[in-house]
């Protein structure tokens, strides 16, 4: 799979852009404040119909307009495919061919994609709701079941803490009966939530460790561990144990929702003792894994995402990327500097140089 040109008209600064690809690797520079990092985040948004920044829809919005577009043109195999999103006051709509989807969940899979931005660091960094935003959408775009089975459980959960406020004030028979049937939705999803990203981690730990020595010019390693807040057999359980506590509390305190992920590095927790370049180099193979895993999963190469990449890794690492990066995948790199980069691999590239635009 690889995206020949995207077409934007309102998405961000930019009022209108062209943009052509290669299949191989792509560099887009030019100086700050160009739109480098929004030009990989539109491509990211017509694959996963979010911003990988953690954006609104409404702030994709250019200034001053209350619409936008991002339309594609994709080859998956011998298929040539138009994709296209709009964004307008009524909603967003999703396109395959002018073909518009009902749901967001059924257009997952049209345009694969892995992204790597520094927000991710953060992400890293974060709590436990913002690691989980590493991998939920790897997992929804090999899974849709899995989409569908997590959205359910977030519905059922929300319904759940709405009726601990209500027991609060009032507790009576037919609340408590209505309480018993929640709980046993809740516990019918959780356990396929739970299940299927046991085996998301165990497939990716496998690439992994395959992949991370290619960038690594030091002997480390790693592993990702997954750390649910209770197992899925014990969930119903749970929810009975914990419902005073649930109830003074007014929201459900163990599930799917509470769940970690920890970071491993020589057996220690990389976010307590890894260096900001580790770190990184982590999410970057993390990364790599997540586009092997999708071809092993959807016999199909996702478009590789990085956004100023470059940036905290020295020359040997950069240039160990681009060799580290498979032949048969398209990857579109933003930097504001390619000084570092050996100049036989960088003549193998596309780059894509973004001029200052007036405003």
């Amino acid at each position: 799979m690889f995206l020949k040109t995207i077409k934007l008209f309102n998405f961000r600064q930019f009022e209108r852009l062209q943009v052509s690809f290669s299949s191989g690797i792509n560099v887009i520079t030019g100086m700050n404040a160009v739109g480098k990092t929004s030009l990989l985040e539109s491509i990211g948004y017509l694959g996963v119909t979010k911003s990988f920044r953690e954006a609104l829809d409404v702030d994709l919005i250019r200034e001053g307009q209350n619409e936008m577009a991002v339309l594609g043109t994709v080859f998956a195999g011998e298929r040539e495919k138009k994709l296209r999103i709009l964004k307008q006051k009524q909603g967003k709509s999703v396109f395959s061919n002018d073909f518009r989807y009902k749901k967001i969940s059924e257009y997952l899979g049209e345009l694969l994609v892995v992204s790597y931005c520094n927000t991710d660091l953060m992400m890293l960094v974060g709590g436990a709701t913002d690691r989980r935003k590493i991998f939920e959408p790897i997992i929804c775009q090999i899974s849709p079941f899995y989409m569908e089975a997590y959205n359910s459980y977030r519905r059922v959960l929300s319904e759940r803490n709405a009726l601990l406020k209500r027991l609060i004030f009032e507790n009576n028979n037919k609340l408590l009966e209505l309480l018993k049937v929640i709980n046993e939705r809740i516990s019918d999803y959780g356990k396929k939530v739970i299940e299927e990203r046991k085996r998301f981690i165990e497939k990716l730990n496998v690439f992994i460790e395959q992949i991370h020595n290619k960038i690594s010019s030091a002997f480390e390693t790693i592993k990702i561990e997954y750390l649910p807040s209770i197992k899925e057999e014990e969930i119903t359980e749970s929810l009975d144990k914990n419902f005073d506590e649930d109830l003074r509390k007014g929201y459900t305190s163990y599930g799917p929702h509470k769940d970690d992920y920890i970071f491993i590095i020589n057996n220690k927790n990389i976010i307590h003792y890894g260096s900001l370049g580790q770190q990184k180099n982590m999410l970057i193979t993390i990364k790599l894994a997540f586009v092997e895993l999708i071809k092993s999963v959807k016999n199909d190469y996702p478009i590789l995402l990085l956004d100023d990449v470059l940036s905290e890794l020295d020359g040997i690492r950069q240039n160990n990327l681009f060799k580290a990066i498979n032949s048969s995948v398209q990857a579109i790199i933003s930097s504001a500097t390619l000084s570092e980069i050996d100049p036989d691999l960088l003549s193998m590239a596309k780059v894509i140089t973004l001029e200052k635009r007036s405003v």
